[in-house]
Formats: structure tokens, C-alpha cells, sequence
């Protein structure tokens, strides 16, 4: 593709030769190689008599004997919420009676971990599930509340194919879960994937696998990195990521029927290890070093075009304005830091045509923004707090908020959770702007309006700010590439 298209930037085309995956992959590229399940494939091809071959039939295996795998025994779980007599084991198979609602949890913390485990309701319509990455928080709650309940994390569910035919009899709806191996979060953000239960919280099996009440199942559950994958009797039929903090507790589900468990294993794979910070992907440059503000200076005029500054004027202002930047900017760790009290950073080159590159994280009532062409503004603020709400908060950030005559609404909401790191992927050409936020596209190649004058276009050249709010700010991985 020639990146100094000026036209349309279709959707299809986007990012320019895989610019959002070679970022992603750059960023990563210290990550551990992680190790993978070992899955043993074997064809069995069948033959009709004078005819073709049939398709292979492909059987799927997980060798939960190779190194790295333990089974977990009684010493590793210990009770939550349940009665004393809710969970018991007899040679080697835990068994569960279902009441009261509640939770057997792990003794240990997991991150990047590989679970296997075989589960039978031993009546129809039985309910039960594995919890993964549970909450401390919400452990510690239902522990001292005492009361029936369930913790945050995010849940396999165990369902009995009976429960279907309950919920009929009883005259609820039944299109909101499935049978086979839902997966879907509890208290905890989760993107499922497709398909999906009709809310789009769970994601729902793309085959049917599971087996009735009275007959074992087999469960290989995946969760590494903020993603969690399930096989269901050896086969992956759904799963999903976006989980912040993947880290926390196992848990054991009992709801209202009697269960048994039995060889329940896991194998922890490495951690993530942190993406290298503010090292330019190929043919970008960083606008911020991770050590100092070299190459930043600030505002001169808050509320005003720069250009508005009388010459005579500038160089005393900019003095004062860089003396202010350089006590409410600093650098923490490689993270540009603003304490929310002084003014805007400005870069000290003007840019014309360009794509760039920012990590921002805000806290509880953020609000900030990215000017282009020294023009407000790529809207940043917490798409929770409800005071923005009349001015559009809840729909997210990445919009060109300022605009009037053009949209200024983001095409979805993809904000992470506050206090989370967000990516910004944004192209200016011309007077046109496409931003992806944490790779989802939040404005599809739309004029930003000179604010400054409405009756005019905007610049052809002009700085790049993070914007002040009043809000305490974090940036790094600044990078940009000019467009010629």
C-alpha cells in the first residue's frame, strides 16, 4: 500500500501492511515463548467399498502427563463460603453436594496456567463451573459475609443438558446460556468469543460436546495472558480475552445439584513479561525517550492558538511555560507522569501529515485529550464516571470531540478498565483522521474542524499536545511516522 494516499483510508485496509500487528509484535518481541499444551493428533480414515476416501477424522488429545503437570490433591483447596460437608473427596474424586451456593478455591495464585479437569453431574440439570483468575477481593468478601454466593473471575461453565428442559418447564427463557462449555466473566470485564450468548456476554461453543448427567466429561482450559480458551472432550469449542489483572484463584463451583470432580491438574507456563517501553517499531520515531522531556516543551497559551501569541511575547512565555512543564511533567520509570495542576505539553516540532503511536492510563474522572496540528482534540476521559455523561463519556474515547458539523462520537466503545493502559493507533492526512483504540476502530477517516475557526480548515502543520485537564496522567510508547 502507498502510505502517502491521501484518500479514503478504507476500513479493509487498515492498518496500512499490518502497521497494527508489526506494533503489537515489536512491543512483544521480548515476550517468553510460552509453552504450548502438546496435543496428539490421530487420523483415522475410513473407506467405502468402491468409493473415495472420506475426510480424515481428526481426534485431539491433551498429555497432561508430560513435564511441568501436578495434580492438584486435598492439601491445595480450602473451603470459601460452603458448609463443612459441601465438598469431600474419597479415593482420589472430589465430590460436591451443591449446597449452598458457593466456592472451593485453590490455596495459590495463578497467572499464565493450563487446567485440566473431569467433571459429571450425578442428576439432570445439574449447575457447576471453574473459576479462573478469581479475585482476592471478592474471596475475601463472600469469606466474611458467611453467605451463599459466588466471586468475581471468570467462569467455565458445567451445565447439564437437563437444565434446558428446567428451565422450559418453568417458563423462563433459555436463549441466554448453553449446555456445552460457556465461558463468560463474573464481576470481571471479559470479550467473549464468537459466537455469542444474545447480550454479547458469553461466548458460547461452536460445537456441542458435552455429555449428559451420570457420564464424564473432560475439561482442557487455557488461561494465558488476559485469554482463556476451553476444550470440551478434546476439542476447542470457545473461550475469549480482554481480562485486565489476569491472576487470582481456581475455584470450584458448587449450585444446587451434587457433582463429582476427579484428576484435576495444572501446569503454570511463565508469566508475561513486560513489552520493552518507548523503543520506536521500524520507521517511526519516539517522541518521548523514557528518560527525560527532550523534545517537549510547554504551552505558551492555554485556551488559545499558539500562533495568537504576539512574537515579542514568546520567548518570555515559553520560559515560564517550560519552568510549569517541568514541575507538573516528570518521568516514573520510563512513564511520562502529569501531577493534574500545571499546563499542556506540547512537542517542539510541528507535524503535518502523520500516523502515531500513544499509550495513555487515567484514574478515576480522567479527562484529557491528544490535539492534533496544536487543534483539540482525540478525546481521553472515564467512559464510567457519570457527571461526563451528559457531554457523552459513556460512549468511550478516541472521537474527535470538538467537532460539530462531523461526527464526534466514538463507533464503539473500547476503552480498557480505569487505571489500565489504552493504545491509540491515529493517521492525520490532510484534514481527515482514522483512530484505532486498542485495535478497534473509533473514527473511520473523518474531518477534525478547525476549532480555533470554524469557518476555516484546519492547519497544515502544527504541534502534537497531551492535553491538560486537571487530571493526573500517564504516557509512553510515543511514536510517530511523517506522511509525505
Amino acid at each position: 500500500m502507498n502510505f502517502h494516499n491521501t484518500g479514503n483510508w478504507n476500513e479493509s485496509k487498515w492498518p496500512p501492511d499490518g502497521i497494527w500487528n508489526n506494533y503489537m509484535h515489536h512491543r512483544n518481541r521480548h515476550v517468553a515463548r510460552l509453552l504450548l499444551a502438546i496435543l496428539i493428533y490421530t487420523p483415522a480414515t475410513s473407506f467405502a467399498q468402491d468409493s473415495k476416501p472420506t475426510a480424515a477424522k481428526v481426534n485431539a488429545a491433551i498429555d497432561d502427563t508430560a513435564p511441568g503437570w501436578r495434580s492438584l490433591a486435598p492439601a491445595d483447596f480450602t473451603k470459601v463460603n460452603s458448609a463443612e460437608d459441601t465438598w469431600s473427596w474419597n479415593e482420589g474424586v472430589l465430590h460436591c453436594t451443591g449446597q449452598p451456593l458457593s466456592v472451593l478455591r485453590t490455596t495459590k495464585q495463578f497467572e499464565n496456567v493450563e487446567i485440566v479437569v473431569e467433571w459429571m453431574h450425578e442428576k439432570p440439570a445439574g449447575n457447576s463451573g471453574l473459576f479462573v483468575w478469581v479475585t482476592p477481593e471478592s474471596i475475601e468478601k463472600l469469606a466474611s459475609d458467611g453467605k451463599p454466593g459466588l466471586p468475581d473471575g471468570i467462569e467455565v461453565q458445567m451445565l447439564d443438558h437437563a437444565f434446558t428442559e428446567m428451565m422450559k418447564a418453568k417458563g423462563r427463557k433459555t436463549d441466554w446460556f448453553g449446555t456445552n462449555g460457556d465461558v463468560f466473566g463474573v464481576g470481571k470485564p471479559f470479550k467473549p468469543f464468537l459466537p455469542t450468548s444474545p447480550n454479547g456476554s458469553r461466548s458460547y461453543p461452536r460445537k456441542h460436546l458435552s455429555k449428559g448427567h451420570g457420564q464424564w466429561n473432560h475439561y482442557y482450559v487455557r488461561a494465558v495472558n488476559g485469554e482463556v480458551r476451553l476444550w470440551v472432550n478434546g476439542e476447542e469449542v470457545s473461550g475469549g480475552n480482554g481480562v485486565s489483572n489476569p491472576r487470582g484463584y481456581l475455584c470450584l463451583e458448587s449450585e444446587g445439584s451434587p457433582i463429582q470432580f476427579r484428576k484435576v491438574k495444572v501446569r503454570e507456563l511463565p508469566p508475561a513479561v513486560a513489552p520493552t517501553m518507548n523503543q520506536p517499531p521500524p520507521g517511526f520515531t519516539a517522541l518521548f525517550n523514557g528518560k527525560d522531556l527532550s523534545g517537549w516543551k510547554g504551552v505558551i497559551e492555554k485556551g488559545k492558538p499558539q500562533t495568537d501569541v504576539l512574537p515579542e511575547e514568546v520567548a518570555a512565555k515559553q520560559i515560564a511555560s517550560d519552568k510549569s512543564m517541568n514541575e507538573h511533567w516528570s518521568v516514573v520509570d520510563g512513564v511520562l507522569t502529569f501531577d493534574g495542576e500545571g499546563e499542556s505539553l506540547s512537542t517542539a516540532k510541528d507535524y503535518g501529515d502523520f500516523e502515531m503511536f500513544l499509550d495513555w492510563k487515567i484514574e478515576t474522572a480522567g479527562d484529557s485529550g491528544i490535539y492534533l496540528r496544536g487543534c483539540p482534540q482525540i478525546q481521553i476521559w472515564d467512559p464510567q464516571h457519570e457527571p461526563y455523561f451528559k457531554m457523552g463519556s459513556d460512549k468511550g474515547s478516541g472521537a474527535i470531540w470538538n467537532n460539530k458539523k462531523n461526527p464526534n462520537r466514538p463507533l464503539v466503545k473500547a476503552d480498557n478498565p480505569i487505571g489500565e493502559w489504552n493504545t491509540f493507533h491515529i493517521r492525520m492526512v490532510g484534514e481527515k483522521v482514522t483512530v484505532k483504540l486498542n485495535g478497534e476502530l473509533v473514527v473511520d477517516d473523518t474531518v477534525m474542524e478547525n476549532y480555533w475557526n470554524r469557518e476555516a480548515s484546519i492547519g497544515t502543520r502544527g504541534p502534537i499536545f497531551l492535553q491538560d485537564h486537571g487530571s493526573i496522567l500517564n504516557f509512553r510508547n510515543i511514536y510517530v511516522r511523517e506522511l509525505k
